[in-house]
């Protein structure tokens, strides 16, 4: 809580893919994501769509 409270210049910036941000780190963010890993960003979404039908389907399958 000192180091939030004690309005130090640093607190504000983090790096985030190389880029150096004074506080807008949610368009970093997305910035990186839909601009350079938008391929990996993409197969992930499409893997835990797939997880989540085969969940649905174990968990609706009548035992005999």
């Amino acid at each position: 809580m000192w180091l939030v409270t004690r309005g130090d210049d640093a607190i504000g910036k983090a790096k985030v893919g190389g880029m150096i941000s004074s506080g807008d780190n949610t368009h970093n963010v997305a910035s990186l994501l839909f601009k350079e890993f938008l391929l990996p960003f993409e197969v992930t979404s499409v893997l835990i769509l797939i997880a989540i039908m085969g969940a649905v389907v174990l968990a609706s399958r009548k035992e005999s």
